[in-house]
């Protein structure tokens, strides 16, 4: 799924070239995988480097979600929860925008992922969301990165922290 103003990362064609085959049978292992974002939200764990400089992790979620592949159960739920047209603008009122719910209810049900760097940004045009030109930051939008330094080591962590940030969320969302 990719948003109207995307902007193809130039490592795209050769990240695709050289690991789409391993992204591809590692789907097995994820129902969410962000090829774009701004900003991953923790926890996070390493799942899998690929040759180069490329890696996926393991995510609660991602800001900015501009770029982003579904196996076919996830989109399925989705398409189940997520408003019709009609009632949208109240959606939105409550949750602000799809990113937000996406970080608190798709990593309860599924394993979400992402790939860092990213290979698809945004910014290559005027922001309808954010109000302002493409920034200084546009290579950053690019580029973005997992944080390495919080990186969750082993998966008993990694489930720990999780479910203490679903508690998190669900506590906001009983007010």
């Amino acid at each position: 799924i990719l948003e109207d103003d995307v902007e193809f990362g130039t490592e795209l064609a050769d990240f695709i070239a050289a690991n789409g085959g391993a992204l591809l049978a590692s789907a097995a292992t994820w129902d969410v995988c962000y090829l774009g974002f701004t900003q991953p939200v923790t926890p996070m764990r390493l799942l899998h480097r690929f040759p180069g400089t490329g890696a996926q992790y393991a995510v609660h979620g991602c800001y900015t979600t501009h770029a982003y592949i579904l196996q076919d159960t996830t989109y399925a739920w989705l398409l189940e929860r997520l408003p019709v047209q009609e009632r949208i603008w109240p959606w939105l009122s409550r949750h602000r925008a799809i990113d937000r719910w996406y970080i608190r209810h798709l990593s309860r049900r599924f394993r979400v992922t992402a790939l860092s760097p990213t290979l698809i940004g945004q910014f290559s045009d005027f922001s309808d969301i954010g109000q302002r030109e493409p920034g200084a930051d546009r290579a950053q939008h690019l580029h973005t990165r997992v944080d390495a330094s919080r990186v969750v080591e082993g998966r008993l962590r990694y489930l720990v922290a999780k479910w203490l940030r679903d508690l998190q969320f669900r506590i906001a969302d009983a007010w």
